[in-house]
């Protein structure tokens, strides 16, 4: 393998579950690191040059506790503040138990992502949101796809984050067959990495939004 998750890790488990929800477009491709907090840094700047136009895309998230979770997106990232994306999109946790939550067809509320953060999900509480500087986050329950808190608590620390996307099959350098991602995806984290310290109080997510309906 030409890359280590540090959210993922190889290993036989029933978590590999998420490809098998993937479209069937997805099942047969190979896939990419597009973004790692560790490796690309902690730029919104830099997130955003790697993910934008980047479609059928993963977002997976390790909080403090080690309890991983994250986002399947069957569309193209943008920056932009208002809702976008489509229904294909799904939540899902990965540790302790895997469990998928897909579009309950509530609201349209799929994305919002801009420099000021990453939102997923409205109508109450986001299923996930981030920062801008992708240290604190949160997730509640989220009436676009129904979920529970994903988090090991509401308010979190994010410890790492990772986008994974398709990438074309010539590109070798960082590559996963979609068999070799499934055991990224499949492993259950032995170890709980420490917490990220930090001094500062956490922005509060959203509590409740309403209104504007995503775009297709």
């Amino acid at each position: 393998m030409g890359c280590v998750s540090d959210v993922l890790g190889p290993g036989p488990c029933d978590l590999g579950r998420i490809c098998a929800e993937l479209p069937r477009r997805c099942t047969e491709k190979n896939w990419e690191l597009l973004y790692s907090s560790r490796r690309s840094g902690l730029s919104m700047n830099t997130f955003f040059r790697c993910v934008v136009g980047k479609q059928d895309t993963i977002l997976v998230i390790k909080d403090e506790c080690g309890h991983t979770f994250g986002i399947f997106l069957g569309f193209s990232w943008k920056s932009q503040r208002d809702f976008y994306g489509r229904g294909e999109s799904f939540v899902f946790k990965i540790k302790p138990e895997f469990q998928k939550y897909a579009w309950t067809r509530s609201n349209s509320m799929f994305a919002m992502t801009n420099p000021t953060g990453l939102l997923f999900g409205g109508g109450f509480k986001a299923a996930i949101w981030l920062d801008e500087d992708f240290n604190h986050g949160a997730s509640g329950y989220c009436p676009t796809w129904g979920n529970p808190p994903l988090s090991a608590h509401e308010a979190f620390n994010c410890v790492h984050l990772e986008v994974w996307g398709m990438c074309d099959d010539r590109e070798e350098d960082f590559h996963f067959g979609s068999d070799e991602l499934r055991e990224q995806m499949g492993r259950h984290l032995g170890q709980i990495d420490d917490p990220i310290p930090s001094s500062r109080t956490p922005t509060p997510p959203p509590e409740s939004l309403t209104g504007a309906e995503g775009e297709g």
